[in-house]
């Protein structure tokens, strides 16, 4: 088995990125989501999901209604605490004090050291009362906390052998939680998922992660992954890349740095499957009917006039997912 950890920032698209790699779209992907357990994914015959709680009971869901329901409502954390880092909660006092009295000196300092996690800047004393009362309202059921989902799906054949392993988003001071620590120590290689668009490149969270989280022989087997290719100018895009490998130099090869489009290959993935060319266009036609229309997408289509190879061959150009493959490969 080649296990292969995917990682990232709170909302980096890590999940879209899994999805397009996969070539299925099998983790919630929804703008509210957000994995709150680790998900492994294998191939196998059938689409099956085991969910193991931390107090050591599981369930077994099978079908792809009831398992897309069970990931959409218990691998995402709610929208009332959405802004608030749930994983470390979870992680650092409710599996850590199953269920015992917090003392209030514990509380306040770990109130102290989760500040430089607010990433979303609220007042400090509503980010302080929500993380006080999310831990008041779960700490009695810290037993039924998923740890762990197990995944199988039948992937393509080339998936045999090999486990991806999604993980809850990495935290500002590059912090991952007990067990997904232990997950990294056993992973043969790791893809950190970050965005290029905004202020994303300059943030240190993955400076941060590599510097608590990873030996120089995990840094060996790290690959940061640079998401949102097809948002940028060419001048502006090559300019963010040649940033991204002067910042990260030290501590990250150049040709381990790679830039993709996880949504440019979700349209590929999906035209694919679509197959024929009166399908894709009349898929093209109905998204920019309802609004849902994805430029980078849809010019490629128009340019390549129906020839589907074509097409294929412009969004491959696009998406840069190849490049991930090659790069594993060579590894």
């Amino acid at each position: 088995i080649f296990n292969l950890m995917v990682l990232g920032e709170a909302k980096s698209g890590k999940s879209t990125f899994i999805n397009a790699y996969l070539g299925k779209n099998i983790v919630p992907m929804d703008v509210r989501q957000c994995t709150s357990a680790i998900i492994k994914i294998n191939r196998g015959n059938k689409f099956e999901l085991i969910a193991k709680t931390a107090g050591g009971g599981q369930k077994i869901i099978e079908g792809d209604d009831n398992i897309r329901d069970f990931l959409k409502n218990h691998a995402a954390i709610s929208d009332k605490y959405r802004n608030i880092p749930v994983t470390t909660i979870n992680n650092e006092l409710l599996l850590k004090y199953k269920g015992r009295k917090i003392e209030k000196k514990t509380m306040e300092g770990f109130l102290a050291d989760e500040a430089k996690d607010n990433i979303f800047n609220m007042d400090i004393e509503e980010y302080n009362n929500l993380i006080v009362q999310y831990v008041k309202e779960n700490a009695a059921d810290w037993s039924k906390i998923i740890t762990e989902m197990e995944i199988t799906y039948p992937l393509p054949e080339e998936m045999q052998g090999i486990t991806i392993i999604d993980s809850p988003g990495v935290g500002a001071g590059g912090n991952v939680g007990k067990i997904a620590e232990d997950y990294i120590a056993n992973a043969n290689a790791i893809i950190f998922v970050k965005s290029m668009s905004g202020q994303a490149l300059e943030s240190s969270t993955f400076m941060n992660f590599m510097r608590t989280n990873c030996s120089d022989r995990k840094k060996d087997t790290l690959f940061l992954v640079l998401t949102g290719k097809s948002n940028l100018q060419g001048s502006e895009f090559v300019s963010l890349k040649e940033q991204a490998i002067d910042m990260y130099r030290h501590d990250i090869q150049a040709e381990k740095i790679i830039c993709v489009d996880s949504k440019v290959q979700l349209f590929l993935n999906k035209c694919r499957s679509l197959g024929t060319e009166e399908k894709i266009d009349k898929y093209f036609e109905d998204l920019d009917e309802k609004g849902d229309d994805f430029a980078p997408a849809s010019k490629c289509w128009l340019k390549s006039k129906g020839d589907i190879s074509k097409f294929e061959e412009k969004m491959e150009e696009l998406s840069n997912f190849r490049s991930i493959q090659v790069a594993i490969e060579k590894f």
